[in-house]
């Protein structure tokens, strides 16, 4: 249950990691390259806001409160999309098997695969760094 539950939420955030994409570019007319800003920046998809100030494209949610805790049991990092000039999100299980099974890709089409990686999910997932889904990454349905 834990599992499906961290899955579809990983989904759902991925659908919000494009729609936060588009507002990101077109307040900046480039797409952002970190889901969390720099400190006292906004060159990331969330910030910290104060009354007044104009929200960031993400929500507090994709704020982990310690690193490397994860959202719904999963890591996100922004890779490269297929031809270098936008972004895309990957996002895999912090502990393959317990917290999630599927990694999952999108790019800025908001088209979702997904794949198994196996027990060797975490050291897979460092070698990719742009969005090119081969036989192995199937459309999330």
């Amino acid at each position: 249950r834990t599992i499906g539950r961290n899955e579809l939420s990983t989904l759902q955030a991925m659908h919000a990691y494009v729609d936060a994409q588009q507002d990101y570019y077109l307040q900046n007319h480039r797409w952002a390259h970190r889901i969390i800003s720099s400190e006292g920046q906004k060159d990331g998809l969330y910030w910290p806001t104060k009354a007044g100030d104009v929200p960031s494209p993400l929500g507090p949610n994709f704020s982990p409160a310690a690193p490397d805790e994860g959202y719904h049991g999963y890591h996100f990092r922004i890779i490269s999309d297929n031809d270098g000039h936008g972004a895309a999100l990957l996002a895999w299980p912090m502990h393959y098997g317990e917290t999630g099974v599927m990694s999952f890709m999108v790019n800025q089409d908001d088209r979702i695969y997904q794949a198994d990686l196996g027990k060797e999910t975490e050291s897979k997932v460092q070698a990719i760094t742009r969005f090119a889904p081969d036989a192995q990454w199937q459309v999330a349905e």
